[in-house]
């Protein structure tokens, strides 16, 4: 899979560069490949004259992540503006290939649809945010007071659920850790979250921003922008494969879980953290779990009911999971790790052998996700539910089903 350079920067209008790279790669073109942005200055460059209604939306939330990277990079005397975008094959393809490089696993992928992503070192953005003035001392000073006021029934933060507890003791350290370990290491957790950004209005162009914030930070503090990490960035025409996106810094998650040494504010520290939990709205959360979607059988990610078709007008259906009578619960039975990963073994076995030419569901399972690889982390616990997807929209839809004379008709 040889990459010519066809790079979209020779003047032209850049709008129209990308609305033809788009029209190429629908329509299957006889182009070898398309070329795409090779550093972030690229694609900010390349969404300048994107249409006014998407400009301000991605272009700003890319400008600013560049600023925030420009810092970091300063900071940390690496050069992570300039690397390269990789380039990912088909599905079924989980390696990531440098520009210009050949791919030897799949000489024969017919796939013509590239996709493209950058990711930025994790190590560097956290020692950032430690070494940041008041930052160390405020994550200390919140892990004291929670060890003074001790255990609690107040659900006041992350803290207080049983999967935080589950990993780290009283004293914001992991269970195990010795006194002697504790005067010389730090241990944090993560959430991530990943959604889709169209970046024209009629295309299926798309960026994928992942973030993760640190939990131990307070809440004021946590999810502010220079807090924020900037964990990588999917750009193409199709949905994102999580698998390789994901796990080109996967690995570094791993190394943060055995724990990684830093030098913060003259202290020699080793710092440990755990991916506690991911985010993401109904159909994004379908492709990290590598489920179905979650208006299809068996798409419930917490329990094992089919659901059913539900007629809800003349001409329209929804997928709905009723309340089970018969159950003590109300429902089906609850999906667990264990469960879920020996299907997703099975399911991706079958196909892989060739016996299957496309990966088929069970049980809702399409194959293995990329969240089954993180160290502790518990694909069906520590997958959040968005509240405002799940409660707050279907609330308003209920309150102007029942107040229709609220809504103004033309």
């Amino acid at each position: 899979m040889a990459s010519k350079k066809r790079g979209p920067y020779d003047g032209t209008s850049r709008t129209s560069k990308w609305r033809k790279l788009e029209k190429e790669e629908e329509h299957e073109s006889n182009v070898d490949e398309i070329a795409g942005p090779e550093t972030i200055d690229d694609l900010t460059d390349c969404i300048d004259e994107v249409p006014n209604e998407y400009d301000i939306l991605v272009e700003e939330m890319l400008e600013e992540e560049k600023q925030k990277l420009d810092q970091k990079s300063s900071d940390n005397q690496s050069d992570i503006e300039n690397q390269p975008l990789y380039q990912g094959s088909r599905l079924t393809c989980f390696l990531s290939i440098e520009k210009d490089a050949k791919c030897e696993t799949c000489p024969n992928c017919s796939s013509k649809s590239i996709r493209y992503f950058i990711t930025i070192p994790l190590k560097d953005q956290m020692e950032t945010i430690l070494k940041r003035p008041g930052v160390l001392d405020m994550i200390r000073k919140s892990k004291i007071e929670r060890s003074e006021l001790g255990n609690t029934s107040t659900i006041e933060d992350v803290y207080n659920g049983n999967v935080y507890q589950s990993h780290f003791d009283i004293s914001g350290f992991f269970h195990g850790t010795t006194l002697e370990e504790r005067k010389h290491q730090l241990h944090l957790s993560f959430q991530i979250n990943t959604d889709g950004v169209a970046v024209f209005k009629s295309s299926k162009f798309g960026v994928w921003p992942v973030y993760a914030v640190i939990n131990e930070l307070p809440p004021d503090a946590r999810f502010t922008r220079e807090n924020r990490i900037f964990l990588g960035l999917w750009f193409g025409t199709q949905k994102p494969n999580m698998k390789l996106l994901f796990g080109s810094f996967l690995k570094e998650f791993n190394l943060l879980f055995t724990g990684i040494p830093m030098s913060i504010k003259e202290e020699q520290l080793t710092v440990k953290a755990v991916l506690l939990s991911s985010t993401a709205d109904a159909p994004a959360r379908c492709l990290m779990m590598d489920f179905v979607q979650f208006n299809g059988k068996y798409g419930c990610p917490c329990c094992l009911s089919p659901g059913e078709t539900f007629a809800i007008s003349a001409t329209g259906n929804s997928h709905i999971y009723p309340y089970k009578s018969e159950s003590n619960e109300g429902h089906d039975k609850l999906r667990t790790k264990e469960e879920t990963k020996a299907t997703a073994h099975r399911v991706e076995t079958e196909y892989l052998s060739g016996r299957r030419r496309d990966p088929v569901p069970e049980m809702g399972v399409k194959g293995i996700s990329f969240l089954m690889s993180f160290p502790k982390f518990d694909l069906i616990k520590d997958d959040l539910r968005e509240p405002v997807m799940y409660i707050d929209i279907d609330e308003r839809k209920k309150q102007v089903a029942f107040f229709p004379n609220l809504i103004e008709k033309d």
